[in-house]
């Protein structure tokens, strides 16, 4: 087997865990005005403890990137209108999170992280 640094690697012994898929799975995006305000928005997630299975803040390159990336230009353009709005224009990041389980534990992770990022210039979008 060919490794991606050209290494050469045997498979001798494989251990696998099986769980039950989750009732729910849900991702979402918030946009804020600038790095250092999603910066601060990820680190209270984190300290608090909210119950998230992923979270990622893209810088504003990156953040521009996936909106360019997403299709779908008419509906990208009023997104980009209305968080211009809502004063993250140019130089907007966009934090991504996910919360896996059931119906109980989805909701309440979705309503801590709603809480924990109020007041903070953020704009929500709703993924899946």
């Amino acid at each position: 087997m060919l490794g991606s640094e050209g290494r050469l690697g045997i498979i001798t012994e494989v251990k696998v865990r099986v769980s039950p898929l989750p009732q729910r799975e849900r991702f979402q995006v918030v946009f804020f005005p600038n790095w250092a305000q999603g910066r601060d928005a990820c680190r209270e997630l984190a300290q608090q403890r909210v119950q998230l299975s992923m979270l990622r803040l893209s810088n504003a390159e990156e953040t521009r990137t996936q909106l360019a990336l997403a299709g779908h230009e008419r509906a990208i353009r009023w997104l980009q209108q209305a968080l211009a709005l809502r004063g993250a224009d140019t130089e907007k990041c966009m934090m991504t999170f996910g919360v896996t389980g059931s119906s109980v534990q989805c909701r309440s992770a979705l309503l801590q992280a709603r809480r924990r990022t109020a007041g903070t210039g953020a704009g929500y979008k709703r993924c899946a």
